[in-house]
């Protein structure tokens, strides 16, 4: 039963988060991702207790780090790819375009 209930967890996951990506953009799945992570973390520590030291720090340094460079990068393609208006009509991306410049802003 248990291998059922973890393999249709995953699935959801799954299809949430390519939702995510389709609805929203790379970038807003990417952080939502990020985030989640985190709190399942955060929920760790606080469900299971361990004394604290400066390592805490010093790795949610490197998650936010790592999370503002990922999301930075996102943005750079997506201007890039997105940047000149003859390929987003070759691509046919210009609806998908003025939803993307909307969650950049």
């Amino acid at each position: 039963f248990a291998i059922v209930v973890f393999s249709a967890s995953g699935f959801w996951g799954a299809q949430v988060r390519s939702t995510l990506n389709l609805v929203y953009g790379g970038l807003a799945a990417l952080l939502t991702s990020s985030f989640r992570k985190a709190f399942a973390v955060l929920l760790s520590v606080i469900l299971f207790p361990k004394p604290f030291n400066s390592h805490y720090l010093l790795g949610l340094g490197c998650f936010l780090l790592g999370t503002l460079l990922a999301a930075q990068a996102t943005k750079i393609r997506l201007r890039t790819l997105l940047g000149s208006s003859l390929l987003a009509k070759l691509l046919q991306l210009e609806p998908r375009k003025r939803a993307v410049n909307q969650i950049l802003r």
